[in-house]
């Protein structure tokens, strides 16, 4: 919630969460009445994800707080919801998008094969904790885009020579011990906070202006030395990182000052209302598993959750017809989100709604969005640890009930002690969703939003075919997508560059030192944790009026 707040995403530290229970269960095995094993360690995982994940989920960040402080007042002015609220509401839109994805596992993981990033460096750190020598055979043979047959327990026959079917020697257990993943976590922490620290007495380091001050000032591009956002950057592929870049000089270098010189958008960079950002919408394109019937079920329960508990929480302002023609549209968007996530570990869940909303004039949440996502990723790393689909299915929705307790009372917390909006929570998503309302009953798009958006489709749809026509070729890894190029846009460049210089160390690191992957994953999470957990301190030193440096 701190960095959606402040960003407009979130990270459900995926790769966090299955450290942080394993060292829980791992040091109380004494009391456990058999081994914690790593099909455990991801059904726990996956709970902690789904609530981790439930401010986004339930489009706290986006519909609720729009409703709570941006509505105008000839708009029915400001609503507070209650908790109570808050919960039904939650339990209303949070539970179909796991019900869309949970049929789509073979097609994206064992077709496709797409890597989703997250759920690849969760199963390998699973693997290295456990000591399971196949979990890392199989992330190897994954990497290399080999099939596992997941069904029959056995592997593929290989195609490559025999050593290059060989698991990666530095992900394997004898480099990475319980007792260093620990240290190197704590000394990550200690580093991160240090930063924290340091950065509110001189700020400029969470703003380097890099290219000058014009740039830095009028169209974000600087250079936030944020380890959180950084590490962020280390689950990526450079590759991806790339592209991500390659649209923002494109959205963030080229089209935005050209938008503002002709007076399409003559608002500063970061103005919601008349700044560039506001057209930036975007459209992209066994037994163990869950049955048809099950899935029949959830989908019937889960729609008739929503409709009956969003009309509790609103009552007759919104019509019923516009409760149930969401959840339907929904479906295909979740297949969109589905390959954005495969792709580049991003999940554009707000911008697709907002699509939606403007489109359709229907209030799609990013809820079903956001969780078809996480679903699938968590399936990757189930693929990798052998775990069953099944097991993960019901993990996901019984982690995505109790969130809408635990979410709905850290938001009420959350904006009961912090000042929203404000420079340090700008609340980004809010001021989308509820621009693209005003849109979509009777407000006019910018000037020049068709020839931006006619280049977008024109560079895609070139960028596709060259990336269709490179075969096999080894170059074709680094042909920009056009799922994340679009990611690249929708997020601040220095958002974009921090990440692609997390991609960077991770490839320095791994190919210069020989720093295993796991250990970058375990020194990732203690900087996310650490700017995560210590992101008031600033906020309560500036309270108490603690001079700065600069």
């Amino acid at each position: 919630m701190y960095f959606g707040m402040q960003v407009g995403s979130i990270n459900t530290m995926s790769p966090s969460t299955a450290l942080i229970s394993f060292a829980i269960f791992k040091s109380s095995s004494h009391w456990l009445a058999h081994v914690f094993t790593p099909a455990e360690n991801v059904v726990v995982q996956t709970m902690a994800s789904s609530i981790a994940g439930m401010p986004i989920a339930a489009s706290m960040l986006s519909v609720i707080s729009a409703f709570e402080f941006l509505r105008w007042p000839e708009e029915g002015g400001q609503r507070r919801f209650s908790v109570t609220e808050l919960i039904l509401w939650s339990l209303g839109v949070s539970l179909f998008g796991t019900v869309f994805a949970a049929p789509f596992r073979k097609y994206f993981l064992l077709r496709e094969r797409l890597r989703f990033p997250g759920g690849f460096a969760t199963g390998v750190l699973i693997g290295a904790l456990h000591n399971d020598g196949e979990i890392a055979y199989i992330a190897n043979l994954d990497k290399k885009g080999l099939p596992f047959m997941d069904s029959h327990r056995s592997i593929a026959p290989a195609t490559e020579d025999a050593e290059d079917n060989e698991p990666d020697q530095s992900e394997t257990p004898g480099h990475f011990s319980q007792a260093g993943s620990v240290t190197t976590i704590l000394k990550a922490f200690g580093g991160a906070a240090i930063y924290v620290f340091v950065s509110y007495f001189v700020p400029i380091l969470n703003a380097l202006p890099v290219f000058g001050t014009a740039a830095a000032d009028d169209w974000l591009w600087f250079l936030t030395l944020s380890p959180a956002f950084t590490v962020f950057g280390m689950i990526l592929d450079l590759s991806v990182a790339n592209s991500m870049v390659f649209e923002a000089v494109l959205g963030w270098g080229i089209l935005s000052p050209i938008a503002k010189t002709y007076g399409w958008a003559p608002g500063h960079a970061t103005d919601m209302e008349t700044g560039v950002r506001v057209p930036t919408l975007h459209q992209t394109r066994d037994n163990n598993l869950v049955s048809s019937r099950t899935v029949l079920n959830w989908l019937l329960l889960s729609a008739s959750l929503c409709a009956i508990c969003i009309y509790f929480v609103f009552g007759r302002e919104i019509p019923l017809y516009l409760i149930i023609a969401p959840v339907a549209i929904a479906f295909p968007l979740c297949l969109v989100v589905i390959q954005s996530t495969g792709e580049t570990d991003t999940v554009p869940s707000n911008s697709l709604s907002n699509a939606c909303q403007f489109l359709f004039l229907l209030m799609v949440s990013e809820a079903g969005l956001w969780q078809s996502a996480v679903l699938m990723t968590d399936l990757k790393t189930a693929y990798l640890v052998r775990a069953s689909p099944r097991v993960m299915f019901h993990a996901q929705i019984l982690g995505s009930l109790i969130g809408c307790f635990i979410g709905s009372a850290i938001y009420r917390f959350v904006t009961a002690v912090y000042s929203i909006p404000s420079k340090e929570f700008f609340i980004p998503l809010a001021h989308m969703w509820v621009n693209t309302a005003r849109l979509a009953n009777g407000g006019d798009l910018p000037k020049g939003v068709m020839p931006f958006a006619l280049t977008a489709f024109f560079i895609s749809a070139c960028l596709r075919v060259i990336n269709l026509s490179a075969g096999q070729q080894r170059w074709r890894t680094w042909v920009p997508s056009g799922v994340a190029i679009s990611i690249g846009m929708y997020v601040p460049p220095s958002v974009t560059l921090a990440k692609l210089i997390g991609a960077g160390l991770r490839l320095y690191f791994m190919q210069r030192w020989a720093v295993s992957e796991l250990t970058l994953m375990a020194a990732a999470t203690g900087c996310i944790l650490s700017e995560g957990t210590l992101g008031f301190v600033p906020m309560a030193m500036a309270a108490l009026g603690i001079p700065r440096f600069m």
